[in-house]
This record gives C-alpha cells, sequence and structure tokens, in this order.
C-alpha cells in the first residue's frame, strides 16, 4: 500500500474511533455497530502488509491514539453491558414472581 494511503485510512481510522466514542457516550448502539463495519475494513487494509520503517513513527502515534479511543469505547460498552445485565436480572425475577403468584 503506498504510503499516503496508508496514512489516509490511518487518520480516517483515527476519525472513526472518534465518532465511535461520541456514539457509545449517547448509547446510539446501532450507528456504533455501522461503524465498526468500516473500522474493520479499515484495519484489514491498514495492517495487511507491514509498515516501512519511514512510516512507523506516524502510525504509532495514531495507532496508540485510536488504542487510546478503543479503551474508552469499550469502558462504555462494559457499563452498557451491565445495565441490560441488571435490567433482565430484574425482569427474570419479576416473571418469576408472577408465575409464583399466578400459580398459587
Amino acid at each position: 500500500m503506498a504510503p499516503t494511503l496508508r496514512a489516509t485510512k490511518l487518520t480516517r481510522l483515527r476519525t472513526v474511533s472518534q465518532e465511535m466514542l461520541a456514539l457509545a457516550q449517547v448509547q446510539d448502539w446501532d450507528a456504533l455497530a455501522k461503524l465498526e463495519t468500516e473500522r474493520s475494513t479499515l484495519m484489514n487494509d491498514i495492517f495487511s502488509v507491514p509498515f516501512a520503517p519511514a512510516e512507523a513513527g506516524a502510525a504509532a502515534v495514531l495507532i496508540r491514539e485510536v488504542l487510546d479511543l478503543d479503551a474508552r469505547v469499550v469502558e462504555f460498552v462494559t457499563a452498557h453491558r451491565r445495565e441490560l445485565g441488571a435490567q433482565l436480572g430484574q425482569l427474570a425475577r419479576g416473571r418469576n414472581a408472577h408465575l409464583a403468584y399466578t400459580e398459587a
């Protein structure tokens, strides 16, 4: 891959990661999932061949930024999963109570 094309894709990867964080902050999970598809394609394109030594330094800076953004997205996703788990637990307890009441 040409260095300038890879640099453009790396910059787009950072932008997509920033957008994903913004979507995670407002809990727009559907839009976040759609961006994950683009992100996955970008990552496959970017990392399909090794970086040349001349581009490795700049790439490392962008990659660190993307990893930091990803970690923040994961924090939001993890918190949301915990919330969903708690809600599902409440629903199950309510259903069990309803069944116990109607069967008694």
